[in-house]
């Protein structure tokens, strides 16, 4: 077998392994809210439960982003792109009601702001969505405990601008590249400051928004970091 084939059959067994963990994964996250809600409606939910229930939600939710990126990490930048039209804002709220427990786990303040977006967007939905998550993901995980992150959107000469801002130390301008990289993830390069992400979430991130046609760009300076997705609008 060839190299190439060897790394496409790889691929397709990566693939398939996400696949497969994407069942089991999906049993436990509905049977945990199953078992939630049948404590609370017998009033038998004491806290050290609730805790316990919430911790593992919130474990799972970090499983299934690790699952998307691996999907996508696992796979050529060539997959089908399923597109279609929505506004900009219920997903945004979509994303951040996912990661909010989360933020509040870690001791960190979830806000939102937002400005009219009057045009819809023409992409995939759940593509796009990954990489709003990765973004949240990786300023909740540098974000200072009692500090505030930041998601906004807001239309920007005919793209929708979303914005992600915490107090963690920026990535400085000639990192930049490397942290979106594959090897930006590994090793040294993560000890001088490119800001790795559980599930190599910036890296994810770039390979997803590359294929939409999305453009990410990371700045800030010293204690603030702006991680943002620029996503295009349909025309008036």
């Amino acid at each position: 077998m060839t190299q190439s084939a060897e790394l496409d059959a790889l691929r397709g067994l990566v693939r398939l392994l996400v696949h497969d963990l994407r069942n089991p994964l999906g049993a436990v996250m509905t049977n945990l809210e199953f078992a939630r809600g049948a404590l609370v409606e017998k009033g038998a939910l004491d806290v050290d439960v609730g805790e316990a229930l919430a911790d593992s939600q919130l474990g799972c939710e970090v499983l299934r982003l690790l699952l998307g990126n691996l999907e996508v990490l696992g796979s050529e930048a060539n997959w089908p792109i399923f597109a279609q039209r929505f506004a900009m804002e219920p997903l945004c709220i979509e994303v951040l009601e996912r990661h909010q427990a989360r933020a509040h786990q870690v001791g960190v303040v979830l806000a939102y702001e937002a400005s009219p977006i009057t045009r819809p967007t023409n992409t995939d939905r759940r593509m796009l969505a990954l990489v709003l998550d990765n973004l949240i993901s990786n300023a909740i995980q540098h974000a200072p405990r009692g500090t505030t992150v930041t998601f906004s959107v807001r239309e920007d000469r005919g793209r929708a601008r979303v914005a992600v801002v915490d107090r963690g130390a920026a990535i400085a301008p000639e990192l930049r590249s490397l942290a979106l990289s594959a090897s930006g993830q590994l090793g040294v390069a993560r000890s001088v400051g490119t800001r790795y992400g559980r599930g190599a979430g910036l890296h994810a991130a770039k390979v997803v928004a590359d294929r939409l046609g999305v453009e990410l760009l990371l700045s800030g300076d010293g204690a603030t970091s702006e991680l943002a997705a620029l996503v295009e609008l349909e025309p008036v």
